[in-house]
C-alpha cells in the first residue's frame, strides 16, 4: 500500500490490547457530563450503523474511516459501530482494540462508549460526532429568532 497517497490517517502502529469484556470509553474535553451520560446510557437515537464483524484489521480501518466521513457528510450525530468481543475470550479483542485506538484520532468524534445490552453491550460502541457546520447554523438560527 502506498501510505503517501492514502488519506486515511488512522494509525496502523502498535495498539494497546483491550480485553473482550472490557468497556471502552472516551470523552473529549468540553463534552458536557449530561451529554456523555445520555450517550453512555443509549438515550440518543442511532442514526447510522457499521458492522465490522468478519473484517480484517485493514478492512476495518478503511471502513471506520469512510463511515465517520460519511456520517459527517450526512449530519449524523450518533452512530453505533458493532465490532464484536473477539473470537476467543482468552485473548484481546482485536477489532475492539483498534476501534478504541482509532476513534480518538478523529477530531469529529466527541465521545464514545461501549453500548447498552440491547445494542450489543461490549461488542458494540456508541459514537457521538460533532455537529456539522450546517447543523450548527440551523441550531443557532433556531435559538436566535426573535
Amino acid at each position: 500500500m502506498n501510505w503517501q497517497k492514502d488519506k486515511n490517517f488512522l494509525s496502523g502502529e502498535y495498539i494497546e490490547p483491550v480485553e473482550p469484556l472490557a468497556i471502552i470509553e472516551f470523552k473529549r474535553d468540553g463534552v458536557q457530563t449530561g451529554v456523555y451520560r445520555n450517550l453512555r446510557l443509549g438515550k440518543y437515537p442511532i442514526d447510522a450503523r457499521l458492522d465490522l464483524h468478519h473484517m480484517t484489521v485493514d478492512q476495518a480501518r478503511h471502513a471506520v474511516f469512510q463511515f465517520v466521513k460519511d456520517c459527517m457528510t450526512h449530519d449524523i450525530r450518533c452512530a453505533l459501530i458493532t465490532h464484536g468481543k473477539g473470537e476467543g475470550r482468552d485473548q484481546p479483542a482485536q477489532l475492539k482494540s483498534c476501534l478504541a485506538h482509532w476513534l480518538p484520532q478523529f477530531q469529529e468524534v466527541l465521545a464514545f462508549h461501549s453500548a447498552q445490552k440491547q445494542h450489543g453491550w461490549v461488542g458494540a460502541t456508541y459514537v457521538l460526532l460533532r455537529k456539522s457546520e450546517k447543523k450548527k447554523l440551523e441550531n443557532w438560527e433556531m435559538h436566535n429568532k426573535k
